[in-house]
């Protein structure tokens, strides 16, 4: 049997990502999709993904090949679909199958394809017994950001992970490889990424359009919608936010996700009620956000998608974090969004839910205001120096 790292050297050869889901979890693993990319520059690199999230997947430079999975594919009903798939996939013979996602329903793909795989040991993936069918298992600390640990994974696929204890520990099956403080890899990361998902010609030009015509600029996005209950900023304090924000001069305050969210719905149809000066965006698609973040000077959001989208193009981000951990979850890629975080004490930590109480309301919307305000502050005086100098 050739040994991993002679396999990872070949110029030829061919990687399957395993990371199915979800938005957010996709943007976290372009640091490693990049690392990769720069260690094995000729390597044909496919992504598995479901349904759901191929909008983002399919708009990453770099990829070879999207392939799908149904948003339900373990039901019975989809089995069929599922196991047609993985045959094809282990017909392209990967010579290295990497598991992101350290979720048993994933493990279960790596089981089907009968490929050599690495992914995260028993103490280190978020399901432990989704370690027991890599040929190779790696171990991070559980202390870092789920970026770092995705680059860790990724450099141990590739055989580069410094000071190595064993030399040979990657070439036996069964083995586990660590990653401690002391040969922890630089957590430097370029921004933009060179993988972050790029917008069509024809959303730019839509996006473009539609700003022009509701005269709007140098964009401050409210994103108030999110998946779990716990991570919402209560929406009494997105109306708060959006009274007492203006005015932003030089700048245009946008509402996204009218038609994505309730708490999105309820700010929009706050801010027409009082007839504020904030533009409503329309029901976007995928595309098009991506689109209208490269137009975006600061971004505030809970937990979610958008926010990674635009921290891997280098937009500045206001995370507001609760029930997950920003040091973990948050944006991580430019390095001053780190700063810009809220982390609220919440008593509901990985809860999707906070019960009785709502730990997110101890985030005030003055507190909110002042960080947005140094940040556009920061922004005008940028765009300030850069006329002077012309």
């Amino acid at each position: 049997m050739i040994g991993l790292v002679e396999r990872i050297r070949k110029s030829s050869m061919r990687i399957l990502l395993v990371r199915v889901s979800a938005l957010g979890d996709a943007i976290h693993t372009l640091p490693a999709l990049d690392l990769l990319k720069k260690q094995l520059p000729h390597a044909n690199i496919d992504w598995l993904v479901q349904q759901k999230n191929f909008g983002i997947v399919s708009h990453i430079p770099g990829i070879n090949q999207v392939y799908t999975l149904h948003d339900h594919y373990l039901r019975p009903a989809q089995l069929r679909k599922t196991f047609a798939l993985l045959k094809i996939l282990r017909n392209n013979r990967y010579d290295l199958v990497i598991d992101f996602q350290g979720l048993c329903k994933t493990s279960f793909l790596c089981a089907a394809l009968d490929l050599p795989s690495i992914g995260f040991s028993w103490h280190t993936a978020r399901e432990g017994l989704s370690s027991t069918v890599h040929l190779h298992t790696v171990v991070v600390p559980k202390t870092i950001s789920i970026i770092e640990k995705n680059k860790a994974l990724a450099l141990a696929a590739v055989g580069v992970v410094r000071r190595i204890d064993r030399r040979s520990e990657l070439c036996h099956p069964g083995s586990e490889s660590g990653v401690t403080k002391d040969n922890f890899p630089p957590g430097v990361i370029p921004t933009p990424l060179d993988s972050a998902p790029q917008p069509s010609t024809t959303a730019q030009q839509n996006v473009t359009s539609w700003l022009n015509k509701h005269h709007a600029r140098r964009l401050v996005i409210l994103t108030p919608n999110t998946t779990w209950d716990s991570k919402h900023w209560p929406i009494e304090r997105w109306e708060e936010l959006a009274l007492k924000l203006l005015p932003l001069p030089h700048h245009t305050v946008m509402c996204v996700g009218q038609k994505f969210g309730k708490q999105g719905a309820s700010l929009a149809t706050f801010i027409e009620q009082h007839n504020l000066p904030i533009v409503i965006a329309p029901a976007w698609s995928l595309d098009e956000l991506f689109a209208v973040m490269h137009k975006t000077d600061v971004i505030v959001a809970p937990d979610t998608g958008l926010l990674h989208i635009a921290d891997s193009i280098g937009v500045h981000t206001i995370g507001l974090y609760g029930p997950t951990l920003a040091q973990r979850h948050g944006p991580q890629i430019t390095s001053r969004n780190k700063e810009l975080c809220f982390q609220v004490s919440c008593s509901h930590e990985y809860q999707k839910t906070h019960g009785a109480s709502d730990c997110m309301n101890q985030l005030s919307a003055q507190a909110v205001i002042e960080r947005i305000n140094t940040v556009v502050s920061e922004k005008n005086r940028l765009l300030f120096s850069h006329q002077q100098v012309q």
